[in-house]
């Protein structure tokens, strides 16, 4: 007959079943550091950090990373979406484009369309060109029937004469490059022109300027009225007196007052002028605008001068 009686054995069962718990637990409650976690579901990293496994699967949280359960190398040490981008040359994280990966040091992705970049620029054919000499990307608007660079060029020819004002990069990168007249007429890239004095007037009518009649009654065919105004920047020009020298920019032309240098090498205006080379010799060889007033001037200016290129389309 045995010594236990059915409610002794019935106490030995309970007593090993709560022993069998309290190993179990013990097998997977850890500490990392000073903190307990679930070693089931998760991990201790570098003795400090609780990671959650990815699939029932440690992995390295430096270089690796989580995604639906499937452990993904980092790229470049960026994690990123597999569904919308791709990992390029281990280094470059990219949006695909229409599903589809590519060569990202090349090309890059717009509203769905594959283009090759500037250099290593993106930019939209849609408001801006790219410039193959250097890699410069321009800015680009339409007035009327002409199309024309928004900003001031900024490309360093081989030969000819060109300058930075003061001699400081920084001045070209903001207002563009000087040149004298003879590199002008041959600076603008392909598929672009120095515009005429004609080209110039075009612009002026466009944008609402009327012609000056000059002291003796005759038409002033070089000074466009209030049409600096509206081609001016929004800022950077001079205040003067009381009057604010900036522009309303209505067409998107953004003239800024890089100031000019002089044939006699020095350099002067900048906050209150800035002039333009055209096309055309004689007296309509320039169009320059002031600080000081909302007008369009023409004139003579010294062809050894320094003055600015805005370049229209072919």
């Amino acid at each position: 007959m045995s010594i236990f009686t059915r409610q002794g054995r019935a106490l030995l069962l309970s007593a090993a079943a709560l022993a069998f718990v309290a190993v179990f637990t013990l097998s997977c409650s850890k500490k990392c550091g000073d903190k307990a976690y679930d070693a089931k579901t998760q991990f201790c990293c570098n003795n400090r950090d609780i990671v959650d496994k990815c699939g029932g699967s440690e992995y390295n949280p430096e270089t690796q990373f989580c995604n639906e359960s499937n452990v993904v190398e980092k790229c470049g040490g960026k994690e990123y979406d597999l569904a919308a981008q791709f990992c390029y040359n281990n280094s470059i994280v990219a949006d695909k484009c229409d599903g589809k990966e590519y060569n990202a040091e090349t090309k890059f992705c717009l509203r769905n369309e594959l283009l090759d970049r500037c250099g290593t620029k993106e930019y939209d054919p849609e408001t801006q060109f790219c410039d193959t000499r250097d890699s410069g990307v321009y800015k680009f608007v339409k007035i009327k029937t002409q199309t024309w660079m928004a900003e001031n060029l900024n490309y360093q020819p081989q030969t000819g004469k060109s300058w930075c004002y003061d001699d400081n990069a920084d001045n070209c990168n903001k207002y563009g490059r000087l040149y004298d007249w003879g590199t002008a007429k041959k600076v603008c890239p392909t598929g672009w022109h120095l515009p005429t004095s004609k080209e110039w007037d075009n612009l002026s009518l466009a944008a609402g300027g009327k012609k000056n009649i000059d002291e003796s009654g005759e038409l002033d065919y070089y000074y466009w009225i209030g049409v600096g105004k509206k081609l001016k920047a929004k800022n950077g020009w001079n205040d003067n007196k009381d009057q604010s020298g900036n522009g309303t920019d209505e067409y998107g032309f953004s003239a800024l007052p890089g100031g000019h240098r002089g044939s006699d090498g020095g350099f002067r205006g900048t906050g209150e002028y800035s002039g333009w080379w055209t096309a055309t010799d004689g007296f309509g060889i320039g169009r320059y605008m002031w600080y000081n007033d909302d007008h369009v001037f023409g004139g003579e200016l010294d062809k050894n001068s320094g003055e600015r290129v805005r370049c229209v389309q072919n």
